[in-house]
């Protein structure tokens, strides 16, 4: 056993997909020019009365649902109160006390089994300005401030970062099937704070180390991995491990001191005084939540897909569900290379497919036809690849690459290619039948691959077996 105790807790921002800010009608629109899209709320100037973005709170209520979580009937916002220079009015309008959301689970896969993962509580709040350094100085962007923003918590509940990094894969991957987020980590949308405590095993104490700045699934889990050995060997030299933020240094590959970590009691926090309790919506409770990726999980594990395969195919909720149509019709496995390979080779993103140049019927028809001779597999992917290439439908492209040819011009070629070919068709004769393949290959490389190879085929062996 090992001689250490290792538990890992996240707190990931979410920035929720809405048209307007969480307190103001604000544009929401990072990319503008600075400080565009403000107003004297998001920008924390006296006198201001916040109002609600229902979009967000709708949003906040559907994770939570399809999170398993507990959900209050009535709901309040908190003012957290600290300084810094990217939250002008001098706190943030957040959740404290109820949350929008607690208790709930992650569904994740590994080695092909589903397990699930805590969520403590899930808060909407709003989020902060840009600062940015250049030269020595900072300046702000205050186009971020006010965004709709979640906070998914997790206890320290996990002991591996490479679990981690598959917690937050799946996480992310619900946001995107239920629409509330792109959860893009390049821009900000989906970001991630842990929590790292290491312990030996005899002796447990209640320190933690938080780590900042953490902008990709390689940062995390290299963060972590360096924060682990570091607390690993204070803890051997005796030294105690102090409870304090730590960056993550991504040109150094090391953590380093930020500040000390504040204690709850820090924040002050206190009700909004100027946004009274409301009521949740019963209907948001009701309505039916859209397929998620634990259901393509388990249907795909059913029809044999491993678990790299299934890791792409439910990447893109549209490719996972165009697939589960096309496993209704043909069994997985003479569908997954026409997918994972014919197709995605011409994809530059998967996360980003919400469409294909033909339909689910006219795929499903276009591999019967591959499966039953009538299309070559060569000339199958050709159709796909000018298909994906030229945004054209299968239909039209089999059409044209297909003109299948008549029996007697068919007929024509098969008496020139035994004429050829005297010497294979001694061997076919002899008894030697497999040779017959290289007589249709030369057949309908005369026919530059425009007709049936099982109908060549056929009308092969009845002039030479019958």
């Amino acid at each position: 056993m090992d001689d250490f105790v290792i538990k890992i807790g996240l707190e990931i921002h979410v920035q929720l997909k809405t048209e307007s800010k969480m307190f103001c009608p604000c544009k929401v629109d990072v990319d503008s020019e600075p400080n565009k899209n403000i107003c004297p709320i998001c920008t924390g100037q006296p006198g201001i009365l916040p109002s609600p973005n229902k979009k967000a709170i709708y949003y906040a209520i559907l994770v939570s649902r399809a999170l398993n979580c507990k959900i209050p009937d009535f709901l309040y916002f908190s003012r957290k109160n600290y300084f810094y220079p990217d939250l002008p009015k001098g706190y943030q309008i957040t959740q404290y006390g109820i949350s929008i959301g607690s208790r709930g689970e992650v569904p994740v896969l590994l080695d092909k089994e589903i397990k699930y993962f805590p969520i403590e509580r899930i808060n909407l709040e709003e989020e902060t300005a840009k600062s940015f350094h250049i030269e020595g100085k900072v300046y702000l962007d205050f186009n971020r401030c006010g965004i709709p923003l979640l906070e998914i918590v997790t206890p320290p509940v996990f002991d591996s970062p490479f679990v981690v990094i598959n917690f937050l894969k799946s996480l992310r991957k619900i946001l995107i099937y239920l629409n509330v987020s792109d959860c893009n980590m390049e821009k900000g949308e989906f970001r991630v704070d842990t929590n790292v405590s290491v312990n030996l095993r005899e002796k447990i104490s209640d320190h933690r180390v938080e780590l900042k700045n953490l902008n990709s699934l390689s940062a995390i889990k290299d963060a972590l991995f360096y924060e682990i050995e570091r607390q690993k060997n204070l803890l051997l030299k005796g030294e105690k491990i102090e409870r304090e933020t730590r960056l993550w240094d991504e040109e150094k590959k090391e953590t380093r001191v930020m500040r000390s970590k504040e204690f709850v009691e820090d924040y002050r926090y206190f009700p909004e005084p100027d946004i009274p309790p409301f009521k949740v919506k019963e209907e948001w409770l009701k309505e039916n939540l859209p397929p998620l990726p634990d259901y393509f999980y388990k249907k795909l594990i059913e029809k044999g897909a491993e678990l790299k395969e299934i890791e792409v195919i439910t990447s893109s909720p549209f490719l996972a569900d165009f697939t589960l149509k096309v496993l209704e019709e043909i069994p997985y496995k003479k569908v997954k290379g026409w997918i994972l390979t014919e197709i995605l080779q011409h994809v530059e993103n998967v996360e980003d497919i919400k469409s294909l140049p033909f339909s689910t019927s006219e795929f499903i028809d276009f591999l019967n036809k591959i499966l039953k001779g009538e299309i070559p597999r060569h000339l199958g992917q050709e159709i796909i690849k000018i298909s994906m290439q030229n945004n054209l439908p299968l239909n039209k492209l089999i059409e044209e690459k297909i003109e299948i040819k008549g029996e007697s011009e068919i007929e024509e070629v098969i008496k020139e290619v035994i004429e050829e070919n005297a010497h294979v068709v001694e061997k076919i004769k002899s008894g030697k039948v497999s040779a017959i393949s290289f007589l249709v290959g030369r057949v309908m490389e005369k026919l530059k691959g425009k007709a049936n190879p099982k109908e060549v085929k056929e009308l092969l062996e009845k002039r030479l077996l019958n």
